[in-house]
C-alpha cells in the first residue's frame, strides 16, 4: 500500500513502484506536480486515478500492458508509456 501521506513530498520527481502487489493508486498521488517519472508495472492495478490527467509534468509511466489504452486516452501528452 502507498501510504496516503505520500502527498508531502511535494519535490518528488521519480517515483517506482514496481513489484508491490497494489491494487490501488490513492489519488494523493495526483498531489504530486513535480512528478515526471512513475513505474507501477508488475502490479494488481486495473485502473489508474482519473485526477492523474492534472499531472502536467508527467513525461513517462510505465504500467502493464492491459492498462495501456486507458493510459492515452488519460495522458494523451505524455510521450513515454511503457511496459515491462
Amino acid at each position: 500500500t502507498i501510504p496516503t501521506k505520500i502527498n508531502q513530498l511535494a519535490n518528488l520527481n521519480s517515483l517506482s513502484m514496481c513489484y508491490n502487489l497494489l491494487s490501488i493508486v490513492p489519488k494523493e498521488i495526483c498531489q504530486l506536480n513535480k512528478l515526471h517519472y512513475i513505474d507501477f508495472t508488475e502490479n494488481q492495478l486495473n485502473t489508474l486515478p482519473i485526477e492523474m490527467k492534472q499531472m502536467d509534468n508527467l513525461k513517462t509511466i510505465y504500467l502493464d500492458r492491459k492498462l495501456h489504452k486507458y493510459a492515452r486516452k488519460l495522458f494523451p501528452n505524455v510521450d513515454g508509456i511503457g511496459h515491462s
